[in-house]
């Protein structure tokens, strides 16, 4: 997919302020064949990142009972991006250490969950007032 420069603009402060790395840094920094990427330009060219969003509030209706038997926990999760990043890492040499994680998810202790894990969230507090209703 391509996106218009405003478009990726904002993604780009999104994950700048989540990672707190500065502009003149690559998000973050990216290691191909063990050789870390410090060149902007380069690190746009490799994967810097897994990301990964978990749909909650509108699946909620289809759970009976506990909601948390309905979908998959953290550790399941976990399970997969590791499975990502050794494929990455076999398949094109990337060595992705961080993680993004967007959800509609409002459980703080899921959040913990996430947290825990050492991945990163994206803060939308202001989004609506930033950019208008989505």
């Amino acid at each position: 997919m391509h996106w218009t420069p405003e478009l990726e603009s904002i993604t780009d402060g999104y994950i700048r302020r989540a990672f707190g790395t500065q502009p003149e840094e690559a998000t973050p920094p990216v290691s191909i064949n063990g050789i870390c990427i410090l060149n902007q330009f380069q690190a746009k060219q490799a994967a810097q990142w897994i990301s990964i969003h978990v749909r909650h509030g509108d699946f909620r209706n289809w759970c009976e009972g506990d909601v948390r038997e309905c979908f998959a926990p953290i550790s399941v999760i976990a399970r997969r991006v590791e499975e990502v990043k050794k494929e990455l890492l076999e398949r094109k040499g990337l060595v992705v250490d961080h993680v993004i994680m967007t959800s509609d998810e409002r459980d703080p202790k899921w959040w913990e969950e996430v947290t825990g894990q050492g991945w990163f969230g994206l803060d939308h507090s202001q989004t609506e007032e930033l950019y208008g209703p989505w």
